[in-house]
């Protein structure tokens, strides 16, 4: 059997703690069940599942707790749909439908009452009157942009602030129309409120957007630092959450390397390439990061209302490991102190979200099986699952599950995506490869074509034994039909549908269908356009989502694809500024 531990008070984990391979010595334990085969990724796996509808990525920041009532709100994107927990029973007592594909994400509460839910799937937000929560309704369904992602209230203007994929940040009353929207910048993530202002963040950049909420412009922007490890210099990046405190904020975010982890032949926490870390932005200022030793996928935190404590959801342990942890941080002010007692904890599903209740409780929700789990101040923690949120998918787990190596293949494809880095491998400049959109019939893979097949991939990323071994051919076969059913995000709205019409045509004009053609928008070739050497036509898909561009990422926007870094294939300089910039246009819109 395996025993989890449950870490309960006065135990300090020192910083190169793993989680998962420990114990306290003041721990309580129960019985988890028979412990999985952990000698490789495959055999962690578990029996093969694949969910139908396959459920989303994971992207974390789900769970509400309100302020004054005894109620907690769960966004389950697996199911579509808002679950209503009592917490003074400790039991669901409500629970909302959505349509397939509305993706529940962030919420918010109003000073009303009201619960305000992002639909990632559906570029709206929902609004809920959980006035009775045994039968939550929905007050307001409202359309803001293609991929909403972020939310934040507004209490001293009384408004609710959306931020978009697309750059886009939407402002609108709790109840009625949209007010404003801006562009700011692309990729926009969360936005929080913070001393009269709001923080917007966007996500593979972590950079900081600091807003007038008024006038909706951008008064300063906030460039996290690097830090330096043994591995070298590490670059920020993919900012899963911000969250306001005070006057200032944390972000949870990941440090990065120039290689790619799985160059590694003797990984561990310290040396991994992809590092979850925090850093404390304090008014314009950020602070140095505090990295989180063995976190793969810090997707979600959360901070205890005495901000004394940030909590933070680690959803890559192995799927079937006795311990999914939730680590604990102290809190000073803008400082992020050593790991507090509640580093080691073991819900049964995956950790995918956290939040604080007013009283110290610390509630953290998982997923198959969809749950929420409950550590009072005093007292043992609690797990409720929840009915119907048993949605298993072996290709999901495997994509977000580490390995020994302490990286998933999230960790570098957050959302299914990519991470817009561009590494160097054997010596050579290659950013990463989006992935959304789906895979199958666009082999050969890698930037020179170089893996036959999608099982080549797998093998290539798994093959040393310190990454965890490979998978079985049915878990990558489940692998494969999860990433195909992660569709390409939901392309930006244009204001000019003439220009993208022109720019159509003068794509198709220049000869670029010669090469991007087809379903993918990519003839699935490997072609030496004067670039230093052979590569694989990307597909074009979602492209205004995936700057940079081109495989070393040399063109930081799509205007720039048109200048030389691409070869003379890529070359506009024969075009206007009007053409150039129909065709940019038309490349936003694919």
């Amino acid at each position: 059997m395996t025993l989890v531990a449950l870490c309960l008070t006065g135990c300090f984990i020192p910083d190169d703690y793993d989680p998962c391979h420990g114990f306290c010595p003041d721990a309580q334990y129960y019985d988890a069940g028979p412990a999985p085969d952990m000698g490789s990724l495959g055999g962690a796996l578990g029996p093969t599942h694949q969910a139908d509808p396959a459920p989303p990525a994971l992207s974390g920041g789900t769970l509400l707790v309100a302020r004054a009532r005894p109620l907690a709100v769960l966004g389950d994107p697996d199911g579509d749909t808002v679950r209503v927990i009592d917490t003074s029973v400790m039991a669901q007592v409500g629970q909302l439908a959505l349509s397939l594909h509305d993706d529940p994400g962030r919420a918010v509460e109003d000073a009303s009452g009201l619960v305000h839910v992002v639909l990632r799937g559906a570029g709206a937000v929902a609004t809920f009157d959980l006035s009775e929560p045994s039968a939550p309704v929905v007050v307001a369904r409202r359309d803001v942009c293609p991929v909403p992602r972020g939310i934040a209230y507004d209490a001293p203007n009384d408004r609710l602030h959306v931020a978009c994929m697309g750059g886009e940040l939407v402002t609108l009353t709790t109840t009625g129309p949209i007010e404003r929207t801006v562009t700011l910048a692309s990729d926009l993530r969360d936005v929080v409120t913070i001393d009269g202002g709001l923080l917007v963040t966007r996500f593979r950049s972590s950079q900081l957007l600091v807003v007038d909420p008024l006038a909706g412009t951008v008064t300063s922007t906030i460039d996290l630092p690097s830090m330096t490890s043994a591995q070298g210099t590490l670059t920020p990046g993919v900012a899963w959450r911000v969250i306001a405190s005070g006057a200032g904020a944390f972000v949870v975010h990941q440090l990065a390397g120039v290689a790619p982890g799985w160059g590694h032949t003797a990984p561990s926490c310290g040396t991994a390439s992809v590092q979850a870390a925090v850093t404390s932005v304090s008014g314009d200022r950020p602070n140095a990061a505090v990295v989180l030793p063995c976190a793969t996928l810090a997707i979600d935190a959360a901070i205890s209302a005495d901000a004394r404590s940030i909590a933070i959801a680690v959803a890559g342990a192995p799927p079937l490991d006795a311990c999914h942890p939730i680590l604990v941080r102290a809190l000073s002010g803008a400082i992020v102190g050593p790991p507090r007692s509640l580093d080691c904890l073991g819900p049964r599903g995956r950790v995918v979200a956290v939040a604080w209740g007013a009283d110290g409780t610390l509630f953290a929700q998982t997923r198959a099986p969809l749950g929420l789990f409950v550590v009072p101040t005093r007292g043992m923690p609690l797990e409720i699952q929840l009915p119907g949120g048993l949605i298993l998918d072996t290709g999901l787990d495997a994509f977000h599950a580490a390995g020994a190596d302490h990286l998933a293949c999230a960790s570098c494809h957050p959302e299914g995506g990519e991470d817009g880095r561009r590494w160097t491998v054997n010596g050579e400049p290659l950013r990463t490869i989006g992935l959304r959109g789906g895979v199958s019939g666009t082999a050969p893979f890698g930037w020179h074509g170089q893996l036959a097949s999608f099982d080549a991939v797998i093998d290539d990323m798994l093959w040393h034994p310190h990454a965890g071994g490979t998978l079985e051919a049915d878990q990558t076969s489940a692998m494969e039909h999860w990433l195909d059913a992660q569709p390409a995000w939901t392309t930006p709205r244009v204001d000019d549908p003439d220009a993208v019409t022109r720019g159509r045509t003068l794509f198709a004009s220049a000869g670029c269908t010669d090469c991007h053609a087809g379903p993918s928008l990519s003839n699935e070739s490997t072609i030496d356009v004067s670039t230093h050497g052979a590569f694989q036509v990307p597909s074009l898909l979602g492209l205004g989502y995936r700057a940079p561009y081109f495989h070393d990422g040399c063109a930081a926007t799509l205007a720039d694809v048109l200048g030389s870094c691409g070869g003379p294939r890529h070359d506009g300089s024969a075009l206007d500024a009007a053409q150039r910039a129909d065709l940019a246009l038309y490349l936003s819109s694919l």
